[in-house]
């Protein structure tokens, strides 16, 4: 089995990318911001264009904000992509002065008979359906 490292094909597609786009949807808990799901996407198109299409979906969908979750979309220059790692590996990234954990949370009692579950669903957001559903516990 061929074993191939992300970053030995981030290395090769270098020249081809020119923008990063991250997504994350946050919990808060304890007065501190923990990560739920991020996405990471490479772009050919440069940040600018990146920066369009999302303020057009935010348009239509509007923002996704309470006072315990959100959503965040952020767009990257890709020349930008060794300070996010470097923040990433620090287990936290910081983000419209927003700092978002990305250590592993502990639930403050949590039932002993139960896993803590989830429906989590990876879907289009210029169409509403879901392309993938996967049932996840933890």
């Amino acid at each position: 089995m061929i074993k191939i490292a992300v970053s030995d094909i981030i290395d090769c597609m270098k020249n081809a990318y020119k923008s990063i786009d991250l997504r994350i949807a946050a919990g808060k808990e304890d007065d501190k911001w923990h990560n739920g799901l991020t996405v990471i996407r490479f772009s050919y198109q440069d940040k600018k264009s990146v920066e369009n299409k999302i303020k057009g979906i935010e348009s239509r969908i509007g923002e996704v904000k309470t006072d315990n979750f959100f959503i965040s979309h952020h767009i990257f220059a890709f020349n930008e992509l060794e300070e996010l790692l470097s923040q990433f590996r620090a287990g936290k990234i910081n983000l419209d002065d927003t700092e978002i954990d990305f250590m592993r949370v502990r639930l403050r009692n949590p039932p002993l008979h139960q896993p803590l579950s989830f429906d989590v669903g990876i879907a289009s957001l210029t169409k509403i359906d879901v392309v993938q559903s996967k049932h996840i516990q933890f």
